[in-house]
């Protein structure tokens, strides 16, 4: 699958969040075949509230306590929509990633409920093992996205992140591998590009 339909047409699928709660969006109004695309009327009966979301991303580890990133994520600005993820002791200013990928809102929205291969798009050249327990661990296997709301505009989406899984390399020992099967990941807007 091609990457490359993002940069041609903008779909604007919009979730409000207002008061913790993000509204589910319904299908892409086009505006008659300019090529640019309107928001999308909100659909207020399936509301996604963010105050009951989860507020990690766990990992079950073979031999090893489970490791996790925190909830939400943090999505950069357009055009890259770079996400990142910090770990779940990292401060309120943010220190550098634990995973980092780069899928752009507008492909995200074009191609949402399905799922979008991470190791796909580009990785930035930068983020920080995932320490626990002493033990560092990276980013070995992205896995698929699967997005169920975005809103481009807002640079927020919720979705669940298949297949995910971190190594880590202790000191002398065999390598600890955690994954997560299935789990839901959102984000919020993140002030960085």
């Amino acid at each position: 699958m091609s990457t490359r339909p993002y940069c041609e047409s903008l779909v604007a699928l919009t979730l409000v969040a207002c008061g913790g709660q993000v509204a589910s969006a319904t299908s892409p109004a086009s505006d008659g075949g300019s090529g640019e695309h309107t928001t999308v009327r909100q659909d207020a009966e399936t509301p996604f509230d963010a105050s009951g979301a989860p507020t990690a991303f766990v990992m079950d580890c073979t031999g090893s306590p489970p490791i996790a990133f925190k909830l939400p994520c943090a999505v950069g600005q357009s055009p890259l929509n770079v996400t990142e993820c910090y770990a779940v002791d990292s401060g309120p200013s943010y220190s550098l990633p634990v995973l980092v990928f780069i899928v752009p809102l507008p492909y995200m929205a074009s191609h949402r409920n399905e799922p979008i291969d991470l190791s796909a798009f580009p990785s930035p050249p930068y983020g920080m093992p995932l320490v626990a327990g002493g033990v560092p661990y990276g980013a070995t296997h992205r896995g698929t996205l699967t997005v169920s709301e975005v809103d481009v505009t807002q640079r927020t989406y919720v979705g669940r992140l298949k297949g995910i899984e971190f190594t880590g390399w202790p000191d002398g020992g065999d390598p600890i591998v955690c994954s997560a099967a299935d789990a839901l990941i959102w984000t919020v807007p993140g002030g960085f590009e």
